[in-house]
């Protein structure tokens, strides 16, 4: 299970509670619960702590970006389905996609999917990076150029 590579990388992130479940017709996985503002409305409060906030979620990236997770599911397999199943995208534009996706670099570097201050929740001074979910799928592997 890919959540569990990232609790493994010891990256601040939420542990796992309980692996897969099914509730309500849904799969899910139980993760300890996080208490704390979003890194968004810390900086909203706290405005003079907006430039240390930025330079630690800049370092939390690249240590995210440092693990190594070539046994996912590759970033531009799920970019490359996305494109091919986006209902509102004409087909002429998801041709045009499908050839971007395939000039990007490979790699196996962990990515997140939306690292932005929403997906941050502030324990203390410290970042707990949570919704790995994002991109519909728990984790992806991509490469950072």
């Amino acid at each position: 299970m890919a959540s569990r590579a990232v609790v493994a990388a010891d990256l601040p992130v939420p542990g796992i509670i309980d692996g897969m479940i099914e509730f309500e017709g849904r799969e899910g996985i139980v993760f300890e619960r996080v208490d704390g503002p979003t890194l968004r409305d810390h900086i909203l409060a706290n405005a003079a702590d907006a430039l240390p906030c930025a330079k630690a979620m800049a370092d939390l990236h690249v240590r995210i970006h440092g693990v190594d997770a070539s046994g996912l599911r590759p970033l531009k397999a799920l970019l490359s389905w996305s494109a091919a199943n986006a209902r509102d995208l004409p087909q002429e534009h998801k041709e045009q996609v499908t050839v971007l996706i395939k000039k990007l670099p490979g790699g196996g570097a962990l990515c997140q999917g939306v690292f932005c201050p929403r997906n941050l929740i502030m324990v203390g001074d410290e970042m707990v990076v949570i919704d790995w979910a994002a991109l519909r799928r728990p984790l992806v592997s991509c490469s950072i150029s």
